[in-house]
């Protein structure tokens, strides 16, 4: 979340700026001239602006803001009536005491909430040859019995929540599992899944004794078409110009859906947070009808929820060798300890199989973070960590995979 905050009392806005979410950027100028120097070359997701500013008022600047083309909210800080009128009457959005600083980051998320586009990925449900454990890209298996129960439970978990746009792929495992939601939807052959070419229909243990040199490169993290079919970037080309498309025909506070496959959620988040394409792999795969949330600002883009299953049983994250670390906020885990104090000390590899830490919001998304990004060199944007939820980070010897994100806990994870 990035802020233009105008006002020439450096040392209050510096105290207003403690109270914002943690991983807000704030801009700090003095002026109007230089906050509309900031505005020409920058993208804010907000603006909060003084009254009282040294020779052109607060009033004047949300004024030309506005008129300039400014659309992010304005929040305005006024002391008196005649200032919060005349900041309303400019275009300000609401209005703030000029000390009531507990008030302002709720007020911002309130209205930043409202201003954002939401798109949620959601993979369809188990298909005959998920089942079976065979390769699947773009051929046409349908949903198991299994699956199509997947999908009743999903429709049951979104029921009653607004959905400005329903898209889908036209694989019919994406688009039975759409069906089953009851609100209609579109077919986008730009969702579909990776094309796998020879591949398709093998298990792994057929790709790997036919293919062992496009296994090795995979492996080594290079781009290679599977089977003669699409390679990892090809995927994330097509699918980061279809999200394009659907944020476009969203408003405001708007939610749209995309029903599609687990190499699309990957492989749009991946390019999105300006992930490594690299083994252990970044993200956890997603499991079948998971939601993961996207939030489309002015700024950036944001992962709000990632691989949240949580209407179906729960399933193994870790396998054998590997540690799962459950981060929570809020929450009391079991096996978890009262609070952890920094990253290193969150993702040293422990002896037990689970290990839960509760730690402070900073902390569990610093810790979230460098899983996507060890070396701290991608542009990843990760959603604060939200009350009550939690995330699973797992360790492997070679590295670590941000398992999911923001879900909500399971029963056999909560202390009693």
């Amino acid at each position: 979340m990035r802020i233009l905050y105008v006002d020439s009392r450096t040392r209050l806005a510096r105290a207003a700026c403690r109270d914002l979410p943690h991983d807000t950027d704030v801009i700090l100028v003095a002026t109007a001239a230089e906050a509309e120097r900031a505005a020409r070359h920058g993208q804010f997701d907000a603006v909060i602006a003084d009254y009282d500013l040294p020779g052109v008022n607060g009033s004047e600047l949300v004024r030309r803001l506005r008129e300039a083309g400014l659309a992010a909210p304005v929040v305005a800080l006024a002391g008196h009536d005649l200032g919060a009128r005349a900041m309303r009457q400019a275009g300000a959005d609401a209005v703030c005491g000029q000390a009531d600083f507990a008030t302002l980051g709720p007020v911002l998320g309130r209205l930043i909430g409202a201003s954002v586009r939401r798109v949620t990925l959601i993979r369809h449900g188990e298909s005959e040859w998920n089942a079976a454990g065979r390769w699947q890209g773009q051929g046409d298996a349908a949903l198991s019995d299994r699956g199509r129960q997947q999908a009743d439970a999903l429709a049951a978990r979104l029921d009653g929540r607004p959905i400005a746009r329903l898209e889908h792929s036209d694989l019919q495992r994406a688009a039975h599992t759409a069906a089953a939601l009851g609100r209609g939807g579109v077919a986008e052959p730009a969702w579909r899944e990776l094309a796998v070419g020879a591949w398709e229909g093998l298990t792994d243990a057929e790709v790997g004794a036919r293919f062992p040199d496009e296994v090795a490169a995979v492996r080594r993290g290079e781009a290679v078409r599977l089977g003669g079919g699409e390679d990892w970037p090809t995927l994330e080309g097509r699918v980061v110009a279809a999200f394009a498309r659907l944020v476009g025909r969203l408003g405001p506070g708007e939610e749209g859906v995309v029903v599609c496959h687990g190499g699309v959620i990957v492989g749009l988040v991946t390019a999105l947070l300006g992930l490594t394409r690299r083994l252990p792999r970044t993200l956890g795969r997603p499991g079948n009808t998971s939601l993961t949330t996207l939030e489309v600002g002015p700024s950036s883009t944001r992962l709000v929820v990632y691989n949240d299953a949580t209407h179906l049983p729960p399933t193994e994250r870790a396998r054998a060798g590997a540690v799962e670390v459950r981060l929570a906020r809020d929450v009391d885990l079991l096996g978890g300890r009262p609070r952890v104090d920094g990253v290193t000390d969150a993702l040293r590899l422990e002896a037990r199989p689970r290990v839960g830490f509760s730690a402070t919001p900073g902390i569990l998304e610093a810790t979230a973070r460098a899983a996507l990004a060890p070396n701290g060199d991608g542009t990843a944007r990760l959603g604060p960590s939200l009350p009550g939820r939690v995330g699973h980070v797992i360790l492997h010897r070679q590295g670590r995979t941000l398992w999911d994100w923001n879900i909500e806990p399971e029963e056999d994870e909560i202390a009693p």
